[in-house]
């Protein structure tokens, strides 16, 4: 339960770095509640979710902040007591969970997977792991369904362990949802995070007569960011006919395990030091036109990002910083925007005085030349060397003025 609470926070950590200002959260008094209704609720809900057969959820979930959206679909197949299969396409990315029973397996890429051994692992860490899917809103709700665990009274005691918290459980009243009658509970955590109050409220509702799960939303709040996600149920199966190789993970051939600190490629693993990059052109928030050729004989960093992204905001000191230093010796930057807003881009610019030109098309995730270099996170650049040839891959950091030194020499 302790890793439910934990992956709360991280969700909470992300939206902080990606979302705009928003209304200050009000701290609640006397907000340690649980509702015996919600209890029965979820405990009903849990029974219908029991059957020796497994079953098969089809799902679609929105995710936004003020600044950003993204949308994400998948399937999850399941059959207790740790059998499990989970396929969700997200944007440029897809993901694949599976769990054999002996070990859990994940990738982002096809030619890249974890593996970790069940063996230690505590009795309901597939299912918990399987409530990540969907950008988390499905989180504890879910994890309770499958593992057969009610949750509310262990995420209780939980959260009051942490720096500031209360939780409150409690069952809603019923409402037509898309035409049918629909029973709910909401599940709200305050807490301190860093000093300042944090909310994450869930919404669960569930079909009034089979109690199977039709919709989850997942709310975070700090007192800067605010986070909404949404689940939608769109299909459940008590009784499906799994294919022999449901549960059975096979990687591609060639494809690398990654080792327990190494961390998953988030873009084309063919980008790699000596090779020619692929080709990038598109039209700079100026109106004129740029592509990477027109840098030959230059070094120059191709840094794909975004105005609403934190890691990337904090990088540019670094960035702007070595561009001033080395400009004169021949070093160069182009930036590739993920951002749909181009007014928000031309002031963040703006104001940042950023003087190195940004490619710009609206597509956010879906630009071309995110998509050709297989961009499925950010910050990510590249260090093109004078010969047009890949001189460093994601520096960043201190390591990016030590890539400019050896490329420029």
């Amino acid at each position: 339960m302790k890793r439910i609470t934990s992956l709360l926070l991280a969700l909470a950590i992300s939206s902080a770095a990606h979302a705009a200002p928003a209304p200050r959260v009000a701290k609640a008094a006397a907000h340690n509640h649980i509702d015996p209704a919600a209890i029965a609720l979820l405990d009903e809900a849990i029974a219908a979710y029991k059957t020796d057969n497994g079953l098969m959820m089809k799902f679609e979930s929105n995710f936004a902040t003020t600044k950003r959206s993204r949308k994400s679909s998948g399937v999850l197949h399941w059959k207790a007591p740790n059998l499990l299969r989970v396929e969700e396409s997200m944007g440029n990315s897809n993901r694949i969970m599976v769990s054999d029973g002996q070990a859990f397996f994940t990738s982002y890429n096809p030619q890249r997977f974890r593996r970790v051994s069940l063996e230690k692992m505590p009795s309901d860490f597939v299912a918990n792991m399987a409530g990540t899917a969907s950008d988390a809103s499905f989180g504890e709700i879910l994890a309770s369904l499958l593992s057969g665990k009610n949750s509310l009274l262990e995420t209780r005691k939980a959260t009051l362990g942490l720096e500031g918290g209360s939780y409150r459980a409690e069952r809603l009243a019923p409402i037509l949802l898309n035409g049918v009658s629909s029973e709910g509970l909401r599940l709200t955590s305050r807490l301190d995070f860093g000093g300042k109050p944090m909310m994450i409220e869930t919404t669960a509702w569930f079909d009034a007569k089979t109690r199977l799960l039709r919709r989850v939303q997942s709310i975070v709040q700090l007192p800067t960011a605010r986070s909404v996600s949404v689940t939608t149920i769109s299909e459940t199966d008590l009784n499906p006919a799994f294919a022999p190789a449901t549960f059975v993970w096979s990687p591609l051939p060639g494809a690398k395990e990654l080792k327990e600190d190494e961390e998953e490629d988030y873009f084309d693993p063919k980008l790699k030091v000596g090779i020619t990059p692929h080709p990038l052109t598109g039209v700079a928030l100026d109106g004129k036109p740029r592509s990477i050729a027109g840098y030959r004989g230059k070094v120059v960093l191709i840094d794909f990002w975004a105005t609403w992204c934190g890691p990337c905001v904090a990088e540019i000191p670094t960035v702007l910083n070595n561009y001033q230093k080395y400009k004169a010796q021949g070093f160069d930057v182009l930036g590739v925007s993920l951002d749909e807003d181009k007014k928000a881009l031309t002031d963040f610019v703006k104001a940042r005085k950023l003087p190195w030109p940004q490619l710009f098309d609206g597509k956010g995730w879906k630009t071309a030349n995110a998509t050709r270099y297989g961009v499925r996170g950010i910050p990510f650049t590249l260090l093109i060397g004078r010969d047009g040839k890949i001189a460093a891959v994601n520096p960043r950091g201190p390591q990016l003025e030590k890539a400019i030194q050896k490329a420029l020499k």
